[in-house]
């Protein structure tokens, strides 16, 4: 029996602890799930100070922890899909990512099958979940390194969406398997009605509620996000009874809630389009963008515990013996290389957010190539399988040295390529400073 007093001390420590390298990443720019996951393998598989295996406490809530964790984060990926601020920028930033996913995706899956000896449905399973970069160090990472604007906002934008297929296509992948009719017309039906079911219904449950902040305003001001989280949960249980997927649901609602709810109207079109009715009804009846800001100043405090606690607690479930360890890793070395491989084919869609100079465009090119770390989809994909009831020989194990391959190749890139232009702007700044020395002593003079 695990002690509550040790329970809240454990938790305590990660969000100290994730607080403390998040802060730290600014100036020794690791990405901070890297030393989460290895703590939660020290303190699970390694020392044994927590039991892990199979059949331990850890173990059996692994389900309950991963609709949890995958409730909140597709929330907040949904939420940060600002269809509004993207502009010019979302036609080819989309064509890239989807690209550059699906690509991804069905080479690692090939990979996959073959190295690992998995059935092409699992393999597509960590295809998809690894197909992206991380949500959680994208932010950080685009504002440490001296890139245009429009290029970081499109950087952005690929983590946040490639979020999205990491999640939604391994869930639709495992209810298909779970559902154990995989003809064409099961599918069919199952994609109906776990897809564009889940679609309807969380876009009603969030014009309801978007309409209902707005008829309550004062109260929602001050309780808007626990309200929300709580009209969250429910919609995701109500989904889940009527046989709509729990998960796609909260996407759907989350990114409804943000695009409906922030839009500002249209000024410049003709007044009794239907553009400009449109935009009168959700002006009058939906419109609640202050609040949306407010929730989401919350939700990042939320969406940053819920990814400290499960960087750690992946970690714990690591169970690689040493027999299928080195498969394992040498698996996973190869196919973050083919990854690494793949990224710069794709980049050069990206061109017209870079610098018109040569020399800065190269450089930019190179950091956009080398961002291949993936982050807490693919953890969460890790723990999705057992969930659903399927074992798959070294699954979490695979993803889990993926992710840390991956991060540890974008901090060291990053760390060089930044390295030169940290001295090179040092070297420029001499010269202006001896300038400006000049011209006080020309003055003085």
């Amino acid at each position: 029996m695990i002690s509550v007093d040790l329970v809240f001390l454990f938790l305590a420590g990660v969000s100290f602890l994730g607080f403390i390298l998040n802060a730290l990443f600014d100036k020794l720019r690791i990405v901070h799930l890297m030393p989460l996951m290895i703590i939660g393998v020290l303190i699970g598989p390694i020392f044994n100070f927590v039991s892990t295996g199979p059949g331990s406490v850890i173990a059996s809530l692994t389900p309950f922890i991963t609709a949890i964790t995958v409730a909140f984060i597709l929330f907040d990926v949904g939420l940060n899909i600002n269809l509004n601020k993207l502009g010019d920028v979302i036609s080819r930033a989309t064509m890239f990512t989807l690209s550059l996913c699906i690509v991804t995706a069905l080479v690692s899956a090939m990979l996959a099958a073959l190295v690992f000896s998995w059935p092409i449905t699992y393999a597509l399973i960590f295809g998809f979940a690894i197909c992206g970069t991380s949500m959680i160090a994208m932010p950080t990472i685009t504002r440490l390194i001296k890139i245009p604007e429009r290029l970081k906002i499109a950087l952005v934008y690929e983590s946040v969406t490639s979020d999205a297929y990491q999640l939604v296509v391994p869930t639709l992948i495992l209810t298909v398997l779970v559902s154990g009719d995989i003809t064409a017309v099961a599918i069919t039906q199952l994609v109906v009605v776990q897809i564009f079911g889940a679609i309807v219904f969380g876009g009603l449950s969030a014009v309801f509620w978007m309409w209902l902040m707005r008829r309550f305003s004062e109260y929602s001001k001050e309780y808007g996000w626990m309200l929300t989280v709580t009209m969250i949960i429910a919609t995701y249980g109500l989904a889940d009874s009527l046989g709509f997927s729990g998960l796609f649901t909260v996407f759907a609602f989350a990114l409804i809630f943000s695009a409906i709810g922030a839009h500002k109207a249209d000024k410049s079109a003709p007044v009794g389009s239907i553009t400009a009715l449109v935009d009168a009804v959700i002006d009058r009846y939906l419109f609640i963008g202050p609040q949306i800001d407010y929730i989401k100043s919350y939700q990042k405090e939320i969406a940053f515990f819920t990814s400290t606690f499960f960087f750690v607690y992946i970690g714990l479930l690591f169970q690689a013996s040493s027999a299928s360890m080195i498969v394992t890793a040498l698996g996973a070395v190869l196919i973050s290389m083919v990854i690494l491989l793949i990224r710069p084919i794709f980049i050069p869609m990206l061109r017209d957010f870079m610098s018109s100079e040569k020399v800065s465009a190269k450089k930019e090119r190179l950091l956009a190539s080398i961002n291949i770390g993936r982050g807490l989809s693919p953890a969460v994909v890790a723990t999705l399988p057992l969930s659903y009831g399927i074992v798959i020989p070294n699954f979490l194990d695979a993803v889990f040295i993926l992710i840390l391959l991956t991060n540890i190749i974008a901090t060291i890139g990053i760390f060089i390529l930044e390295k030169p232009q940290d001295n090179g702007d040092h070297e420029s700044q001499k010269p202006n400073a001896a300038a400006r020395a000049q011209q006080a002593a020309a003055g003085h003079a």
